[in-house]
């Protein structure tokens, strides 16, 4: 069992075991496996320390490892929700200052 290595920079955010699955080709003979799923948050030296980890593992056939660019999920709602209080409150800004500017605009024509 490979030991994850955890530091004051790195977060799991889910570990899940889906399970023993049939590989989509045979791997050294073998046709089935059992896969894992991890998320976490960490910096290159933690990934490239788990990925030594994984490739000296004998029990570990393959592994993939992809970089995640944007938030998702709760974390991205949250900025979702948070931009979207920004937008209302620039809107609101803009209508308070746009008053004064037709009411300026009005009376000129009047004149």
């Amino acid at each position: 069992m490979v030991i994850i290595p955890v530091s004051k920079e790195a977060a799991i955010q889910r570990l899940e075991d889906w399970g023993v699955r049939k590989l989509a080709y045979p791997i050294n003979k073998v046709a089935r496996g059992r896969y894992y799923y991890l998320r976490f948050d960490g910096d290159a030296p933690l990934i490239a320390e788990l990925e030594r980890r994984l490739r000296l593992d004998d029990k570990v056939v393959r592994y993939q490892s992809v970089k995640i660019e944007k938030d998702t999920g709760a974390a991205a709602a949250a900025a979702k929700a948070e931009a979207a209080a920004e937008a209302e409150a620039a809107a609101e800004a803009a209508v308070e200052t746009e008053a004064p500017v037709e009411a300026a605009e009005t009376a000129t024509e009047s004149e």
